[in-house]
């Protein structure tokens, strides 16, 4: 009999890449999270638009 290691052939459970750091926010300074034109911090909650100065 051949000896086959557990879990071999399977597909690992991979994690999604980690957000890319945008600018840092205008209330705490953590990074933001860039979402199409809106700035998102996680930290805080602070949103910020591309339209805003």
């Amino acid at each position: 009999m051949k000896s086959v290691e557990q879990g071999a052939g399977r597909s690992r459970d991979r994690l999604p890449p980690p957000p890319e750091e945008g600018p840092p926010c205008d209330l705490c300074g953590a990074p933001m999270l860039e979402r199409h034109c809106k700035l998102l911090c996680l930290s805080c909650g602070y949103v910020r638009d591309c339209s805003d100065p």
